[in-house]
C-alpha cells in the first residue's frame, strides 16, 4: 500500500485526476484501506494544502468520509485549506458550505 499512497499523494500535489483513476483502477481498495487508518495524512490532505481544488473535489466525490479525517496532528483537510489561504481568496466565508454541497444540503450560489 505505501507505493500506491505516495503515488496518490503525488498525484494530490499535482493536481493530477487522471493519475488518480490510474492508481484506482490498479488498485480499487486503496481509499478504502487509508479510511480505516484513524489519523493519517490523506491525499485530501495533500490537496487542500497544495490548493489542488479539482483533485479535492474528486477525491472527495469518492470518499467523502475524507473530509472529516484528521491528520497526525489532529488537523482536517478544510483547516490545511484555510491555513494555506487557498479558500479565503475568494473573500466570502459563506462561498464554501463543503458538508452542504456533498450531501446535498448546502445552499450556494457557486459550486466548487
Amino acid at each position: 500500500m505505501e507505493e500506491m499512497l505516495q503515488r496518490l499523494q503525488k498525484s494530490a500535489a499535482e493536481g493530477d485526476v487522471d493519475d488518480m483513476f490510474s492508481i484506482l483502477a490498479e488498485d480499487p481498495l486503496v481509499l478504502e484501506r487509508i479510511d480505516v487508518i484513524p489519523f493519517m495524512t490523506t491525499p485530501l490532505h495533500t490537496a487542500a494544502r497544495e490548493g489542488t481544488i479539482h483533485f479535492a473535489k474528486e477525491i472527495l466525490n469518492l470518499k467523502q468520509s475524507f473530509a472529516k479525517k484528521r491528520d497526525h496532528l489532529g488537523r482536517s483537510p478544510l483547516y490545511l485549506s484555510l491555513e494555506g489561504k487557498h479558500m479565503l481568496e475568494v473573500g466570502n466565508p459563506g462561498y464554501w458550505d463543503l458538508q452542504g454541497t456533498y450531501q446535498g444540503t448546502g445552499n450556494m450560489a457557486h459550486k466548487i
